[in-house]
C-alpha cells in the first residue's frame, strides 16, 4: 500500500491532481488526487467519516442494517491485488459495513484482470459466483416486491 499511500499521490500532484495509473502501468485507469487521499485515508484509519463533509459511512449503514434495508453486497478480493480489491481492506470494510455473508476470495488475479480477465468466465471462475449472486439477489427483490404488491380487485385496489 506504501506505493498507494505516498508516490501516487505525488505522480497525482505532479500531474495537475490526475494520476495516470494507466500511463505507469499500475492501474486499469487514472485517479483523482483527492480519491487516492480518501482511499488513504479510509485504508489508514478506524470508521470512515469523509473529510469533505463529514458523513459518516459506518454509522449510515449501520441504520440501514438496523431497519433491515441494507442492500445485498458481494466482496471480492484478491491476493494478487495490492490496491482496492485487497484481502485486508476488503474484509475490513465488510466488517466496518456488517455485511460479511458473500465473499469471493481469488489468488491470482490483480485488480483489473479481476474483472476483466477471459479466464475468470470460466467453469469454476468467480464469474460464475458473481452471475449467482446477481440472480439471487434479483429473485429475492421480486419475491420481496411480489408480496408487497396491492392486490387488484374490481373497482380498484385494496
Amino acid at each position: 500500500m506504501g506505493g498507494w499511500c505516498t508516490l501516487c499521490p505525488l505522480l497525482a500532484w505532479l500531474h495537475g491532481g490526475w494520476l495516470p495509473a494507466k500511463q505507469y502501468r499500475i492501474g486499469g485507469d487514472g485517479e483523482t488526487l483527492s480519491s487516492l487521499i480518501a482511499s488513504r485515508d479510509w485504508v489508514n484509519s478506524g470508521p470512515w467519516i469523509d473529510k469533505a463533509d463529514g458523513f459518516s459511512y459506518s454509522a449510515a449503514n449501520a441504520s440501514l442494517i438496523s431497519a433491515q434495508a441494507a442492500p445485498p453486497a458481494m466482496h471480492i478480493y484478491s491476493d494478487a491485488d495490492s490496491y482496492l480489491g485487497n484481502p485486508i481492506d476488503v474484509k475490513r470494510w465488510a466488517q466496518q459495513t456488517g455485511q460479511t455473508q458473500a465473499h469471493v476470495h481469488l489468488t491470482e488475479y490483480d485488480h483489473v484482470k479481476m474483472l476483466t480477465a477471459k479466464s475468470a468466465a470460466h467453469a469454476g471462475e468467480h464469474f460464475e459466483q458473481v452471475g449467482g449472486f446477481i440472480v439471487h439477489c434479483a429473485l429475492c427483490t421480486h419475491i420481496a416486491h411480489s408480496r408487497n404488491r396491492p392486490t387488484i380487485h374490481r373497482g380498484g385496489t385494496m
